[in-house]
């Protein structure tokens, strides 16, 4: 029985490494298969585990393929896990997979129309900031601050007002409370840039021009890791967010 679980594991990373599918497509054969022996009724943990495989599995190939049924899948399969991880039973596991669920319903709602699954996936992430607290696991926290900022983010491109937008704008600098430059430069950057981005958007719907000169500052601050970092692609964006926000303040200030 183990030797389903491991298959699957080495396959699923292994998938994740290639561009295609047919690995992600084999370790959920493995996976399908490990929970014909792990049933619920005599291994709950292991097949909650194996549940949270499954979704794992089924939220990249999702993410490679068009459409939403695998991402649906993936939804179903942390859903299932999560009868059997509880927060009373096994608190960092529960939050753990309250995050992966909230990855999925946020690419799910990226695929479709509407706030619903946009909203869950905000949901999900702040049920994992109860468990994943600042003082017990400070980097899972500020994973945690990030994603729930980029939940906001994506509804508030899709609602009007700007609630949203400020709430993601909060979650990104309360993450860079941990993500310091000094300690994780990258995600400190990538931090940097959607605050930026956030605030530019924020900053469109805005008059005045409080918001864009902080985007800018954002980007200039992301721009400081990435000037170093062998991502041109980056760079382009973060140099386009600049002119845009300098651009919109100069026409907003009459010059």
């Amino acid at each position: 029985e183990i030797m389903f679980a491991t298959f699957a594991s080495f396959i699923r990373r292994l998938g994740e490494r290639e561009i295609g599918t047919e690995s992600l497509s084999k370790a959920l054969q493995a996976d399908q298969a490990a929970l014909q022996e792990y049933t619920r009724d005599r291994l709950p943990l292991v097949w909650a585990r194996t549940q949270i495989n499954l979704g794992n599995a089924l939220r990249v190939l999702g993410l490679r393929e068009g459409g939403t049924v695998s991402l649906s899948e993936a939804v179903q399969a942390y859903q299932a896990a999560l009868q059997e991880l509880t927060r009373d039973r096994v608190p960092l596991d529960w939050a753990g997979t309250e995050s992966n669920l909230g990855a999925a319903f946020r690419a799910l709602g990226e695929r479709e129309g509407g706030v619903e699954s946009l909203s869950k996936a905000v949901q999900a992430y702040q049920a994992a900031l109860q468990e994943f607290t600042r003082d017990r696991v400070p980097l899972y926290w500020a994973m945690a601050q990030y994603n729930l900022g980029i939940a906001f983010l994506a509804l508030g491109e899709r609602e009007s007002g700007t609630d949203s937008l400020r709430r993601a704008v909060r979650a990104f600098q309360v993450a860079l409370l941990e993500y310091t430059r000094g300690a994780t430069p990258l995600q400190w950057a990538t931090t940097q840039f959607n605050l930026g981005i956030t605030l530019k958007s924020l900053g469109e719907r805005e008059t005045g021009t409080e918001s864009l000169n902080k985007a800018v500052q954002a980007f200039q601050a992301a721009a400081v890791v990435y000037q170093s970092a062998d991502n041109p692609s980056m760079r382009y964006r973060i140099a386009s967010g600049i002119a845009e926000c300098n651009a919109l303040m100069a026409k907003r200030n009459g010059s």
